[in-house]
């Protein structure tokens, strides 16, 4: 970033370090926050014991890296729950007229499997119907970037040397460098490495992998892949 910006390169000189730092950390901010990276991607488990409605979102994720959900990006946010092994979506939103009068969470009322989720708070989700029996919960979606600063983060926030990137380093650079040098009115170089920055990142997502969904029509199966349906369970009770 320096070199980019020219900069002196001596250790000593940290007079516009802080100022880079920052431009740096808003720069990969707002990229994580704009576009899908796929090894951002990260799985959470929470378990919904009996008779639980309130819950504490997962910090831990399916690899045991302790990370949170980057909320930021709740479109892209999936939520399902395991129920007698098979895995079902849960949609978004909690209504008093659509789902408490039908089944109502304030009288504690259970029933199997949860059907709904909504945000509570900052720390917490609701879920719905209160749960009869214990059921696992999964977030599928983008985690938050490593940070950046020292936690807890003070103001001025003082900078961790040591943590690294989540994402390219080059492409940061470049969408940084740019960045920093509008705000010091050099527009033409500005631009030159705001095209490169852009160069950069058409080139590393186009090398990313794809998940691609074939529709079979017929009941054929194409590449030894077989199309599967998953049947819901019809519970009927009588005498």
């Amino acid at each position: 970033m320096k070199a980019e910006t020219a900069k002196a390169l001596d250790s000593t000189a940290t007079a516009d370090d802080s100022q880079i730092n920052q431009v740096i950390f808003d720069v990969q901010q707002w990229l994580a926050s704009e576009y899908d990276w796929p090894f951002l991607r990260s799985r959470w488990d929470v378990v919904a014991a009996p008779g639980s409605r309130y819950l504490a979102y997962p910090t831990v994720d399916g690899v045991n890296l302790a990370t949170a959900i980057n909320f930021e990006r709740a479109g892209d946010l999936q939520v399902y729950v395991k129920w007698n092994n098979v895995w079902q979506e849960v949609p978004y939103g909690i209504r008093e007229m659509e789902e408490f009068n039908y089944i109502d969470s304030d009288r504690g009322i259970p029933l199997d499997p949860i059907q709904r989720w909504m945000f509570d708070d900052e720390s917490n989700f609701e879920i719905w119907p209160i749960p009869a029996g214990t059921q696992t919960i999964r977030f599928v979606g983008q985690r938050v970037l490593t940070e950046l600063r020292t936690v807890p983060v003070t103001t001025p926030p003082v900078w961790n040397d040591a943590a690294l990137l989540d994402l390219d380093d080059l492409m940061v650079k470049y969408f940084a460098a740019a960045e920093y040098l509008t705000r010091k009115d050099q527009a033409g170089i500005a631009k030159l490495l705001l095209n490169k920055a852009q160069n950069r990142m058409q080139m590393i997502r186009m090398t990313y992998p794809k998940l691609q969904q074939t529709c079979i029509v017929g009941g054929a199966t194409m590449f030894d892949r077989r199309a599967l349906r998953v049947v819901p369970m019809v519970v009927v009770g009588g005498k």
